[in-house]
């Protein structure tokens, strides 16, 4: 189990969470780009299932980032 590393501030989290929610978007234009079709016609449904799960996580953490923005200030304040 990891200790409480009293450097951390809230504002690290606002930062981390909004790197999250880039990256998570960086995959959605990725899974965008892609062909949901197989050669044989049939729908890839595991690519919809990755790109649903990708969305979700990628529209949690963006809320969770503008709920956390008021912490986004120095750490000297």
């Amino acid at each position: 189990m990891e200790t409480f590393d009293p450097a951390y501030q809230l504002s690290d989290l606002y930062y981390e969470l909004q790197d999250l929610h880039q990256l998570t978007e960086t995959v959605r234009e990725i899974l965008c780009e892609m062909d949901y079709v197989r050669q044989d016609g049939s729908r890839n449904t595991d690519l919809v299932r990755v790109a649903a799960m990708n969305r979700f996580i990628s529209d949690t953490v963006g809320r969770m980032a503008d709920f956390t923005s008021r912490y986004d200030k120095p750490a000297n304040n």
